[in-house]
C-alpha cells in the first residue's frame, strides 16, 4: 500500500507564485489609475456640495456669500469658503479647504466665473454662472460648471 504525504510540492507554489506576480503586474497600475481618478471624483463632488451649501446659507440667513479659488500655477491648490459681515462691509473667511486631502495629484486648472474666480451668491439664491475645471496627474479632468440659478453639475472626462 502507498501512502500519500498531504501539501504541495515546491514546483507547485513556485508556479502559483509566479501566477500571483503575472496577475500582480496588471493590477497594480489599474489600482493607481482607479485610486486617482477616483480621488479626482471626490474633489469635484466636495466643491460642487460646497457650492450648494452656500447658495442654501445665501437665502437661509440673508447674507451674501462667496467662494475664492485659488487658481496660481505650482501653489497649494485651495479655496475659501466667505461670508459678508454683518455690517456688509466686507467678507469673512468661513473656512479654507486644499485639494490635498483628496491626493496630491489634483489642480485647479481654470475657475472662469462671471468675476474672474470667486463665485458669488446672492441672498435671492442666485449665484454666478461658469466654470472650474479640476485635473489629476493622469490627465482626467472635471468640470463643474454652475448657471446663475445655483444649478450645478459635473462632467468628467477619465484617462
Amino acid at each position: 500500500m502507498i501512502k500519500y504525504q498531504k501539501g504541495f510540492s515546491l514546483i507547485e507554489l513556485i508556479i502559483v507564485i509566479g501566477i500571483i506576480a503575472i496577475l500582480a503586474t496588471f493590477a497594480v497600475p489599474a489600482f493607481f489609475k482607479y485610486t486617482a481618478n477616483a480621488n479626482l471624483k471626490s474633489a469635484a463632488r466636495e466643491i460642487t456640495s460646497d457650492i450648494l451649501n452656500l447658495k442654501e446659507k445665501a437665502i437661509s440667513e440673508n447674507r451674501k456669500q462667496r467662494i475664492v479659488f485659488n487658481v496660481v500655477a505650482g501653489s497649494n491648490d485651495s479655496y475659501t469658503l466667505q461670508e459678508r459681515n454683518a455690517a456688509d462691509t466686507a467678507y469673512v473667511n468661513l473656512q479654507t479647504k486644499t485639494l490635498e486631502s483628496f491626493g496630491s495629484n489634483i489642480d485647479i486648472t481654470n475657475a472662469a466665473f462671471l468675476h474672474g474666480a470667486n463665485v458669488y451668491f446672492q441672498t435671492r439664491g442666485t449665484v454666478d454662472n461658469g466654470s472650474l475645471t479640476l485635473q489629476n496627474n493622469r490627465g482626467s479632468t472635471a468640470t463643474i460648471t454652475v448657471n446663475i440659478t445655483g444649478r450645478t453639475y459635473v462632467t468628467f472626462s477619465m484617462q
